[in-house]
């Protein structure tokens, strides 16, 4: 047969691949370098990563393939970049073509795994549970809480319940709590509740959840809250038993004492 000649294509390589990994604002997370010899990247959710490397030769095109959907990159001479915002877990792929139309042969891959913002924590150190409501119709809170980047609101819902024997209050009422700190990841929450406006009875009670709401501002706050915390104001029958509770040990100490 008659002497052929065969040209290699000389494809264009990719070289040194450089992620910027920006977090969304309201995280207030500092940008961070991912190194590209690293396949598995790990992002807040509602990040944009910013992508910039170089080619082995001057390119026509380039393109990260996400998901097999193609995002086309910003190409000057051998150089590439571009910022794409990663919604969901994502597979991407880097491929460039040089001016006549050669690819790059194996594509570099990454894997993208979202951290995605958890909804607060909370503790009600106290009252309890269940609480006594006195005449002093004072409720003092103290709440322990904790979130991944921070807090927007705080705040009290609340049912006043007479016995079931008289007509209810079905409202659910709302009362803020502004001793918070936005920015503050985790803390310590103080407030002090004067309840005499609801001129409790006996046998009244206070059903109270503790509400917390942090700082999401893509897919809007997550909402915690608290066990449900019940003030009982206590009946007549329960305070003349305490009175003769009272003088029982008074007497008892007194013969004690003979």
């Amino acid at each position: 047969s008659d002497p052929d000649t065969i040209f290699v294509a000389d494809r264009p390589l990719i070289q040194d691949i450089q992620f910027t990994v920006l977090p969304p604002t309201y995280t207030q997370e500092d940008e961070f370098q991912h190194p590209g010899n690293i396949t598995d990247i790990s992002i807040p959710e509602g990040s944009r990563i910013y992508l910039k490397s170089q080619s082995s030769k001057t390119l026509y095109s380039a393109w990260v393939m996400l998901n097999e959907i193609k995002h086309d990159l910003y190409v000057n001479q051998n150089r590439f970049s571009g910022t794409f915002h990663i919604t969901e877990q994502t597979t991407a792929s880097i491929y460039v073509q040089d001016e006549n139309g050669v690819q790059n042969l194996h594509p570099p891959h990454y894997r993208v795994s979202i951290i995605h913002d958890s909804p607060p924590d909370i503790i009600i150190q106290s009252p309890n549970r269940h609480f006594e409501l006195d005449e002093s119709d004072f409720i003092g809170l103290d709440i322990q809480t904790s979130d991944d980047y921070g807090f927007s609101d705080v705040w009290i819902e609340y049912l006043v319940k007479a016995p079931d024997y008289l007509p209810q209050d079905t409202i659910l009422y709302k009362r803020n709590i502004l001793e918070f700190q936005i920015d503050v990841k985790s803390q310590l929450i103080y407030h002090e509740w004067n309840v005499s406006e609801f001129s409790l009875a006996p046998e009244d009670e206070l059903h109270i959840q503790v509400v917390i709401a942090d700082n999401n501002t893509l897919s809007g706050p997550s909402h915690t809250y608290s066990p449900i915390l019940i003030g009982r104001y206590p009946s007549l029958e329960d305070l003349f038993n305490r009175m003769e509770e009272d003088e029982t040990e008074v007497e008892e100490y007194g013969e004690e004492i003979q």
